[in-house]
């Protein structure tokens, strides 16, 4: 369970989890079966986009920690 956790406990070893199953899946998918092949090659796809959606939502916490840390004593924000 604590191998598990440390996969994707955080934002850089979940990513490199999913793209490690996304190159595995890929793998798999130019061999053997064309059906199995095609399937295979379906799921790696889904994968990929789920990388493109983590990236995306990252975007809002980093956004969150820019405007809580400001901009210094001596300037005052606007908002």
């Amino acid at each position: 369970m604590e191998l598990a956790v440390k996969l994707v406990g955080d934002y850089s070893s979940r990513d490199k989890s999913i793209r490690l199953c996304s190159y595995i899946l890929k793998v798999l998918a130019g061999t053997g079966n064309t059906k199995f092949g095609a399937k295979i090659a379906k799921i790696a796809s889904e994968i990929s986009a789920c990388r493109t959606v983590l990236r995306l939502f990252d975007d809002i916490p980093m956004l969150a920690y820019t405007l809580s840390y400001g901009l210094g004593k001596t300037v005052s924000c606007f908002f």
